[in-house]
């Protein structure tokens, strides 16, 4: 691949964690009350964007995951060890699932799941079973990680906005973003 399309990958991954934090934080602060708003957010574009490359792009994406989750949290929290650990922590949450979804089809396992060229699977369930499964893991690493204790009602709310975030991702993607892009390179 050339530089632009790596380049181009880092940036829409880093663009996600930049409308999380710029945007979407604030106004989910200035909507709900619970005393859980400035640690999770009930729509988590991130994660969506981490599914989404995931998929499309198999255990590869995890350079560009890491990098996009280390500089954005850098950027936001500053850089620590912590923030170091949380970003490969953020890395194995989604390639581990697709390493063993690949596994399970009996597919090499550092492959994407979905072969646009020879689809043998629904691309909509695998969004779906990626998604939750992905939300546990990556909920229970990162609840591990930042909290002593985990607290039921934190973790529920990090599953709800990682899978949504998931959800809201894959509809802005075929419904916004392929169709435009469809326009400009293919003419359609």
């Amino acid at each position: 691949m050339k530089f632009t399309t790596h380049f181009t990958f880092f940036s829409f991954i880093l663009l996600s964690y930049i409308v999380q934090n710029l945007f979407l934080y604030p106004i989910e602060s200035s909507l709900r009350s619970d005393e859980h708003t400035a640690i999770v957010s009930l729509l988590y574009l991130p994660h969506g964007m981490k599914v989404l490359y995931g998929i499309m792009l198999g255990p590869m994406s995890a350079g560009y995951i890491f990098l996009a989750q280390y500089v954005s949290f850098g950027w936001f929290f500053g850089f620590s060890t912590e923030n170091l650990i949380g970003s490969i922590l953020g890395c194995v949450s989604i390639i581990l699932p697709i390493i063993l979804l690949n596994a399970s089809a009996k597919k090499d396992v550092f492959s994407a799941p979905v072969n646009y060229q020879m689809i043998k699977i629904n691309v909509v369930w695998t969004l779906i079973t990626l998604s939750l499964f992905t939300a546990l893991l990556d909920s229970y690493l990162h609840m591990k990680l930042y909290f002593d204790v985990v607290d039921i009602d934190v973790f529920t709310y990090f599953i709800i906005g990682d899978f949504c975030g998931a959800i809201a991702i894959f509809m802005l993607f075929l419904f916004v973003y392929r169709p435009i892009m469809n326009k400009i390179l293919l003419r359609k």
